[in-house]
């Protein structure tokens, strides 16, 4: 009755795998209660994601995220997506990602003090949650002009909850109503209300301002009109969510790619010694990191954060030579498409030279889709990957993290993809 339901929730990572490699290029996955087909070739993933978008909307895995950030743009379809892409892309222009680029960098400088400030430096930290933190402390800097610090220590535990029950959600066979007053609904309600008033109290705020910060959310607001409070709670708490857990999966798997591989960690070190010369990362030293880009390149080739993405068939289709019936789940894998041996000679292995131009200008363009690909490519992800390259380079400067002895780094296959049970390491200084 469950077909290869059981097989999905227990190794779900392996099992798409075994059953791409196995079965090819097209695979039908019996749910129980849903059917769906996972394509795995880039040409399809094309067609999918660019050339007949408009067919395939976000799926219903989605939804437990709509009492979170309700009909934001992560989640809009059609005519309603496309004004709000065109309002928020204003917000990722250049002259703002510029001066981003110093909240990005503050935060960093900031959990190297905590780091320094430390009574036992020789204890394991998870950097999981420091990851976690930090990429909150720059979404609340970029978006709201304001830091993550005692005062906004609850925001931080609400979004954490709230990602966790999202993914602890996401794999019940059998999940309570949301209007019934269980526990885990009460405990939900209770951590979005701390959202909400977050929000409000910005937008309160700004309404008293005679010379409001020009940041992301005075963005939103001149956009929108501060009147309009649910449009604006719903795509400030999209950015608020999308900016920071997947971002921090992607920093925390680089520091243990880092750890794991020394050639990666003295090319790094090197480039950063040579181009910065001990000075803060700024923005324009980015385009001379090409190493530390690449490092995190292939990282989220191997580690992607958002690990499956999942559409709806809105009518009936044809990929390929395969038939889509209306209403079918269709299952794109990064984590599975970064893992074909056809597409990455040695997939497993760790090579950020894979992404030299030469062999990016070769490789077919949906064969590496850490952020989604066509219109919907993720809008966030020149913040994202600005980000990590900073603050990778700027710790680079000071730190080593080395894994805890003893320690298993393995993936864990929630809604965003991290190390199971964190990330333990030691931060020892240069």
């Amino acid at each position: 009755m469950l077909g290869v339901l059981p097989q999905m929730r227990q190794d779900p990572m392996n099992f798409l795998i075994k059953s791409a490699s196995t079965l090819g290029d097209v695979v039908e996955l019996d749910l129980g209660f849903d059917r769906a087909l996972l394509f795995s070739s880039p040409d399809a993933i094309k067609y999918i994601f660019q050339d007949n978008r408009l067919n395939y909307h976000k799926s219903r895995y989605m939804d437990d995220l709509r009492p979170i950030i309700g009909n934001g743009m992560l989640l809009a379809e059609d005519e309603v997506w496309q004004r709000q892409r065109q309002i928020a892309v204003k917000g990722f222009e250049g002259r703002r990602l510029k001066a981003m680029a110093n909240h990005m960098t503050a935060a960093a400088e900031d959990m190297s003090a905590r780091w320094r400030a430390r009574l036992s430096p020789e204890q394991p930290m998870d950097m999981v949650q420091e990851s976690m933190r930090l990429t909150l402390d720059v979404v609340l800097r970029a978006m709201f002009s304001i830091k993550l610090d005692g005062i906004h220590g609850q925001l931080y535990d609400a979004i954490t909850f709230l990602l966790k029950d999202v993914e602890r959600r996401f794999w019940m066979l059998i999940r309570p109503p949301s209007w019934l007053p269980v526990p885990m609904n009460v405990k939900r309600q209770a951590m979005i209300k701390i959202l909400d008033n977050f929000i409000s109290e910005i937008i309160d705020q700004r309404r008293g301002m005679a010379n409001p910060p020009d940041d992301l959310f005075q963005m939103l607001i001149e956009a929108y009109g501060n009147d309009q409070e649910q449009l604006l709670r719903n795509e400030a708490l999209t950015f608020i969510i999308a900016g920071q857990d997947t971002t921090a999966s992607a920093l925390a798997w680089a520091w243990a790619m880092l750890s794991r591989h020394e050639s990666a960690w003295q090319h790094l070190k090197s480039e950063v010694d040579h181009v910065l010369e001990k000075r803060i990362p700024q923005f324009d030293d980015i385009q001379n990191l090409p190493m530390t880009h690449r490092i995190l390149q292939e990282t989220m080739r191997l580690f992607p954060p958002a690990w499956t993405l999942s559409r709806t068939a809105v009518k009936d289709d044809v990929v390929g030579n395969v038939r889509v019936s209306k209403g079918t789940t269709v299952i794109v894998s990064p984590w599975v498409v970064h893992r074909r041996a056809d597409l990455w000679p040695n997939p497993e292995g760790f090579d950020p030279h894979r992404f030299d131009p030469e062999a990016v200008a070769e490789r077919h363009r949906f064969a590496y889709i850490p952020f989604g690909g066509g219109p919907r490519v993720c809008i966030g992800a020149r913040f994202a990957t600005m980000e990590a390259i900073l603050v990778l380079a700027r710790l680079a400067q000071e730190w080593r993290l080395d894994l805890a002895t003893g320690y298993k780094l393995e993936p864990e296959p929630m809604l965003i993809q991290r190390p199971r049970n964190g990330l333990w390491m030691i931060p020892r200084p240069l």
